[in-house]
C-alpha cells in the first residue's frame, strides 16, 4: 500500500516560530464492542481535537476557511433546513 502524502503550506513564522507538523491518519479504528458508544464517541473526539489542535496551530487563517468552507459544502445536505412547504411532500 501507497501513502499518499499531502503538502501544505504552514503559518508566517516571522513573529512566532510554527514547527511543521505531520499529521498520519494510517491506523483503521478499532470496532467497538457491543454497548461501547461511549467508547467509540470518546475516541472520535479525541482524534477529532487533535487534527483541530493540530491545524489550528499550524495554517494559515486563509488555509483554515478554505478548509472549513470545503468541509462544510461537503456534508451541506446535514446543514440543510427544510421550509415548512417542503415537510408536507
Amino acid at each position: 500500500m501507497t501513502i499518499r502524502e499531502v503538502h501544505i503550506h504552514r503559518a508566517d513564522t516571522t513573529r512566532d516560530p510554527i514547527e511543521p507538523v505531520v499529521i498520519r491518519i494510517e491506523q483503521e479504528i478499532p470496532l467497538p464492542p457491543w454497548g461501547a458508544a461511549e467508547q467509540s464517541a470518546a475516541l472520535l473526539t479525541a482524534d477529532g481535537n487533535a487534527l483541530a489542535d493540530a491545524i489550528w496551530e499550524s495554517c494559515p487563517g486563509g488555509t483554515i476557511d478554505a478548509l472549513l468552507a470545503s468541509l462544510f459544502a461537503r456534508k451541506a445536505s446535514q446543514f440543510r433546513v427544510r421550509f415548512p412547504q417542503e415537510a408536507k411532500s
